[in-house]
């Protein structure tokens, strides 16, 4: 842990002098990125130029020698699973064991990390309502979903868990135009510090996130 200075506090999120390879490829050269507490960014950056990669590296997928640091901490192979604990990670692919989804959400809450948080069944319900998802998906099973339906019920689940750094990979991807308002609008209300990932222009509607593009 490196020592905080009055500029640091609220810098959720740092990046310093990051360069990586990859496939012979330059995906990052000397980049540099700085994120406040709840500050919304979106990637907007062209098809593979290492946005999904970032995301990696922040979620500790691989390793690369750079500072990087979250919530004041270096990231390394000793501390990424208590830095996990403070993030979401949404990702594109979004793979449900094959179950009822209520049995899927407890499930969730049943994992060692998560066992401190109590499932509250009305917030739940509440959540689904206002990401468009019926509370009779309670009882459906995870493998009839529809895409759409799945980025939501993730969305939601991600709410409850209540973390305060959330990575999302194209979140609205298989989302319908009318809902994907909806949903993004309900995103961006949360006091989160967000990294997104999408081509879906909505995102880009709004005054509140900030456009990163390299």
């Amino acid at each position: 842990m490196y020592n905080k200075t009055g500029d640091d506090m609220e810098k959720i999120i740092k990046i310093e002098n990051l360069s990586l390879i990859l496939n012979d490829k330059q995906i990052f050269k000397n980049f540099n990125l700085e994120i406040d507490k709840n500050e919304k960014i979106l990637l907007n950056s062209k098809s593979g130029s290492g946005k999904t990669t970032l995301l990696n590296i922040l979620f500790g997928f691989f390793y690369v020698e750079s500072n990087v640091f979250i919530d004041n901490n270096k990231l390394n192979s000793k501390n990424i699973e208590k830095i996990r604990e403070k993030i979401s990670y949404i990702p594109q692919n979004i793979f449900l064991l094959d179950m009822k989804v209520i049995d899927f959400i407890k499930y969730i809450f049943s994992l060692k990390q998560y066992r401190k948080r109590e499932l509250d069944i009305l917030k739940l319900k509440e959540y689904l309502e206002k990401f468009q998802l019926d509370k009779n998906i309670l009882d459906n099973f995870t493998n009839k979903l529809s895409g759409g339906e799945k980025q939501r019920l993730i969305i939601v689940i991600a709410i409850l868990l209540d973390k305060d750094i959330w990575l999302l990979d194209e979140p609205t991807s298989a989302i319908d135009s009318e809902t994907k308002k909806i949903v993004i609008e309900n995103i961006l209300r949360l006091d989160k510090t967000m990294i997104i990932v999408s081509h879906d222009k909505e995102w880009l509607e709004y005054e509140n996130i900030k456009i990163i593009s390299w």
